[in-house]
Order: structure tokens, then C-alpha cells, then sequence
């Protein structure tokens, strides 16, 4: 039996003047099996509602009461498809450079971004229990980054990487972009 160490979650790839990081989403079966539940519930009420108001004839969707249903629909879904999506599909991709670091969350290709100048940036560093907690703690990642005009701003990236992954992904920053670590 080998002690090889386990494969990284990450790839990152040098690219002359950037580092690209990709963190995939981390796969929970315990919650993957509860979202996934309540969006098929979700989904089956919509499909049923909609069937019987094509059953009955009464489907207009200029109709105030169908419109206003559809939206709140909509509103009750996505707090279960939002975070399935995010799990089976979503993923970090980030990029470092001598000007910035962008970090954005992609799911099926749609995503946000975020950039940080690099001269708003104070400090490159691994989050600990210790450290600043968000208030969404299902984006915190093991990696932060002091930004802003004041050192209490912060950004997280690297949400599914364990703490030796978070310091090997630090360590290579650290090797091509010195200016960022604290």
C-alpha cells in the first residue's frame, strides 16, 4: 500500500504573465441529495400547475394572478436550484497578474467576477478559524485578500481546497508574484 498523496482538487497553470487557478465547487452528498429533493418537488408543483391551467383553458400570462404566481415561483426555487447548480456545476476561476486578481464563480459559464488593482491589495494570506468570518459562509474560502483603502476589507477565494492545497496554491503566488503576500 503507497502513502501517495491524494490528487490536488485545483489545477493552476502558468502563463508567462498570470497564474490561472481553477477550483471546481465541492461536491456534498448530503446536501446534493436534499436540494436536489426539494428542486424536483419544486419543479413537479410548476409543471402540474401549469398543466392544469392549460387543462382548464385559463392560462394567459398577461393574466395578473399567473404572472404574479410565476414570480413568486421563481423566488421559492431558487434557493434550492441556486446552490445544486453551484455544487454539480459551478467552479472558481482566478487569475493573478502584476495589475489585479480577479476572482470569478462561474456556473455553466454564466458567473460574476470580482477584480482587486494590485495596488489596493495588502496581504495574500490563508484564512484560519481565527481569522474574520463572512456572512455568507458558503462562499468562504481558505484564501483571503486584505483590499481597499482599509485592511478590514477582505475578499475569500479557493472555497473547496483543503488547508495544505490553500498553502501549496499561496506558496506558487508567492514564487511569481511576491508583491502580494503580507
Amino acid at each position: 500500500m503507497s502513502d501517495r498523496p491524494p490528487m490536488p482538487t485545483y489545477k493552476i497553470e502558468d502563463l508567462g504573465d498570470r497564474l490561472v487557478l481553477s477550483v471546481p465547487s465541492q461536491k456534498r452528498l448530503g446536501s446534493l441529495l436534499v436540494l436536489g429533493l426539494f428542486s424536483l418537488l419544486w419543479l413537479l408543483l410548476g409543471v402540474l400547475y401549469f398543466a392544469f391551467l392549460i387543462m382548464v383553458s385559463s392560462f394567459n400570462l398577461s393574466d395578473e394572478l399567473n404572472s404574479t404566481f410565476l414570480i413568486v415561483y421563481i423566488c421559492i426555487g431558487y434557493p434550492f436550484i441556486y446552490p445544486l447548480f453551484w455544487q454539480i456545476f459551478g467552479k472558481e476561476e482566478i487569475q493573478i497578474t502584476n495589475q489585479f486578481i480577479k476572482i470569478r464563480r462561474v456556473i455553466l459559464g454564466f458567473g460574476r467576477s470580482r477584480e482587486y488593482p494590485a495596488n489596493q491589495i495588502y496581504g495574500l494570506y490563508i484564512t484560519t478559524s481565527g481569522n474574520h468570518q463572512p456572512r455568507n459562509r458558503i462562499n468562504q474560502g481558505l484564501i483571503s485578500i486584505n483590499h481597499g483603502a482599509h485592511t478590514d476589507k477582505y475578499a475569500t477565494f479557493a472555497v473547496s481546497v483543503d488547508e495544505v492545497e490553500a498553502k501549496q496554491i499561496i506558496a506558487e503566488i508567492e514564487q511569481k508574484f511576491p508583491q502580494y503576500i503580507s
